[in-house]
């Protein structure tokens, strides 16, 4: 049995379980980024201390974020909950 992935997605560095999980996270930070921050992918890097392509594979699920930058976002954005950004349970709308 083959596994389909999504168009213009090249086949993920991970299990499928973990693959999943990056895409609805990347979809929540997307959601916090544009909606509730009105941010620009660079000026979300610049928060975290990555570049701007570095959001934009975190929000296609192709990068994997860590603690500290969350906690950069948190600082800034202190409504943040990281259980509902993290939980893939979680609705895509999150605050």
């Amino acid at each position: 049995m083959s596994i389909e992935y999504p168009i213009n997605v090249s086949t993920p560095d991970y299990d499928m379980l973990t693959w999943q999980y990056l895409i609805g996270f990347g979809n929540r930070f997307k959601v916090f980024r544009t909606t509730d921050l009105g941010f620009t992918q660079d000026r979300m890097g610049d928060i975290m201390k990555i570049s701007q392509s570095e959001v934009s594979r975190i929000e296609h699920g192709q990068r994997i974020t860590n603690i500290v930058q969350l906690a950069n976002l948190k600082r800034i954005y202190p409504k943040l909950d990281l259980n509902d950004l993290i939980d893939n349970n979680s609705p895509d709308r999150i605050f």
